[in-house]
């Protein structure tokens, strides 16, 4: 089955802001209550109508790194400055725009009088500005101006502490990637039989530790704990996968694991149902996508899954109607594309397993006829490969099927 995979570690990080920065944030500025008008009026400016710039302007302004500064100016011009912007503090909301631009304009003019003013209110305003990047941070300042100092500290606290939680998701994820990357490598080299199943499934292990979230890490650890014999983590691993899953394909990935291992485990109307359910989800994009020749592929192996457990229960009946259908959208496909050796080994397989419950039902003519057309496939496929170990191996199952049905 198909596999959609990214590992961009980009995404990761504004997945990362995303559930934890900015979440943590929504969820501490639940308790912030609105601040009532005439506290945020003490310096004549309503903080709920006030922009940053001008939040920002008069935090500088009424800075008492501002006020030390301008007391030792005699300077007529910052003095008339300092009397334009009484006035204009002085008609409240009408003139809040104005308001804001003389006091930049003060703040500006004094730098340029005193270096060492003009080099410690910089510092001071990067600092207020990074504070009211976020509403939340702006409206805490409009609070510290408006003189509920200790409760805007109290609120800026709790974004900071935000902030940092969001800063160590971040790191977090960002380890997840690297280990995610030495993972799938891992992956690769245990199927060369180079490294064991154990020191691989240790690694995802790692990987779902720091980060949960990601749907096929949760696949990858519930297949290595099946072949490591390890079928209840296995198990809980496929309900994680199924968890994390946002959309049908990923949902349907999930049900048929869940089937397997189920199965393993021989609670066999659980895995049937899981099969079903993940038939249904197949069923479903396959409508959306009706020329999609993979999908219908997809669709044969789910009915083959259910066929496998109502044959193991004992429904011959109905796994033969689950195999019937499957052999029939194969040969569909592989007359559509002749040339697909996989296709037509997908014919070969769904022939035998309609030879099987035949055989089972008492049928050995019939199956002897499914087991000799599967047998005929293989035979052809092997005289285009003779270098291919597995396709030998697919001749000589079909051999021993055709030899049991004779005697």
């Amino acid at each position: 089955m198909r596999r959609n995979r990214s590992f961009s570690g980009k995404w990761l990080l504004r997945a990362a802001m995303a559930r934890g920065w900015l979440f943590s944030v929504g969820v501490g500025m639940l308790s912030l209550q609105a601040m009532p008008v005439d506290a945020a009026q003490s310096g004549g400016i309503a903080a709920h109508d006030l922009d940053v710039e001008a939040t920002i302007a008069q935090t500088v302004y009424d800075c008492s790194l501002t006020k030390k500064a301008a007391a030792q100016q005699v300077d007529e011009q910052i003095r008339g400055q300092l009397r334009e912007i009484d006035r204009l503090r002085a008609q409240g909301m009408r003139a809040h725009t104005q308001l804001a631009a003389a006091q930049r304009a003060f703040i500006r003019d004094l730098s340029a009088k005193d270096r060492a003013y003009a080099e410690a209110i910089e510092r001071f305003r990067r600092d207020v500005t990074d504070l009211a990047a976020t509403p939340e941070g702006k409206a805490a300042l409009a609070q510290f101006n408006a003189g509920q100092e200790v409760e805007a500290l109290a609120i800026l606290d709790q974004l900071q502490a935000a902030r940092d939680r969001a800063i160590a998701l971040a790191a977090t994820l960002e380890r997840a990637v690297g280990h995610r990357r030495l993972a799938t490598l891992a992956l690769e080299a245990r199927e060369r039989g180079k490294v064991s199943t154990q020191s691989v499934l240790a690694r995802f292990e790692e990987v779902t530790r720091l980060d949960p979230g990601v749907f096929w890490d949760w696949i990858e650890l519930s297949r290595l704990y099946q072949a490591a014999g390890q079928l209840p983590a296995a198990r809980a691993a496929a309900g994680r996968a199924a968890g994390v899953a946002t959309n049908d394909w990923d949902r349907m990935v999930a049900k048929n694991e869940e089937g397997d291992v189920a199965q393993a485990q021989g609670d066999l109307s659980i895995a049937k149902a899981r099969y079903q359910e993940a038939h249904q989800l197949l069923t479903r994009l396959l409508s959306a996508d009706p020329s999609s020749a993979s999908l219908k592929r997809d669709v044969s192996v789910s009915l083959n899954k259910v066929g496998d457990v109502l044959q193991a229960q004992g429904d011959l009946v109905g796994a033969q109607k689950q195999y019937q259908a499957s052999l029939e959208i194969v040969r569909s496909l592989s007359k559509q594309d002749p040339s697909s050796a996989s296709l037509k080994r997908d014919v070969s397989v769904s022939l035998n397993k309609v030879g099987d419950v035949l055989q089972a039902q008492g049928d050995l003519v019939g199956a002897q006829k499914q087991y000799q057309a599967s047998l005929e496939i293989r035979r052809s496929l092997s005289k285009q490969d003779p270098s291919s170990a597995r396709l030998k191996r697919d001749v000589y199952v079909g051999l021993i099927k055709v030899g049991d049905v004779l005697q």
